[in-house]
């Protein structure tokens, strides 16, 4: 038998946190608009804010590690 492993997507969970307490919804709302599983307006911005907030979170912490070495 064939067994297929599904992926698993990881989510910064700080930024998820941050929306969901901004916007008053759970994270599993924001996971949910992120993977496309809700759809409409305020998903879209939801979706688009993570992605910008995650992005600059990682630059953040790239330059950090850089300046630190």
């Amino acid at each position: 038998m064939d067994k297929s492993k599904q992926k698993r997507n990881s989510y910064n969970t700080v930024v998820i946190k941050k929306i969901a307490e901004k916007y008053s919804v759970t994270p599993r709302y924001v996971r949910q608009c992120i993977t496309g599983d809700r759809t409409g307006i305020f998903p879209d911005k939801i979706k688009s804010e993570y992605k910008t907030a995650s992005a600059e979170m990682e630059k953040t912490l790239n330059q950090t590690i850089n300046n630190d070495l």
